[in-house]
């Protein structure tokens, strides 16, 4: 009894579309076995020596929230002096920031429009006339 060709062919391909997840995993994880692995088949990357780690980021993190809860209970945040962070009513040289950046059109949504068209106004709702199906059209 033969078995034809394209079941020897499915299977074996079947076969390799199963085991390269874990071979995949076993070249990327262990340098032992990568050795046996050509050179230019190996994709590893250098780890960055200069990155932080996790537990890095965490610690300094909860420093930054410690900071910022001192700075609170200091009464840093008042009301007035956030008043003053607001970067959106800076001045710089005397000059209002946020009145020259809407003069110079950055408050638009495109350039060339006119704001006029996309402003609600509430006269516009009150016509609207909802189409109605005659009876008998479909």
């Amino acid at each position: 009894m033969h078995v034809p060709v394209f079941l020897h062919v499915g299977s074996s391909l079947f076969a390799v579309f199963v085991a390269s997840p874990f071979l995949g995993k076993k070249i990327a994880q262990d340098p032992e076995f990568r050795k046996y692995v050509p050179a230019w088949y190996d994709f590893t990357l250098k780890k960055n020596q200069k990155g932080m780690t996790k537990e890095e980021f965490h610690d300094m993190f909860i420093e930054v929230q410690k900071e910022m809860h001192e700075r609170a209970i200091k009464g840093e945040f008042t009301d007035d002096k956030l008043a003053k962070m607001d970067w959106k009513k800076e001045k710089i040289g005397g000059n209002d920031v946020s009145a020259q950046a809407l003069e110079q059109g950055w408050g638009k949504l495109h350039p060339l429009d006119d704001e006029e068209e996309y402003e609600d106004d509430p006269s516009d709702h009150e016509n609207v006339v909802v189409a109605q199906e005659e009876p008998g059209k479909k």
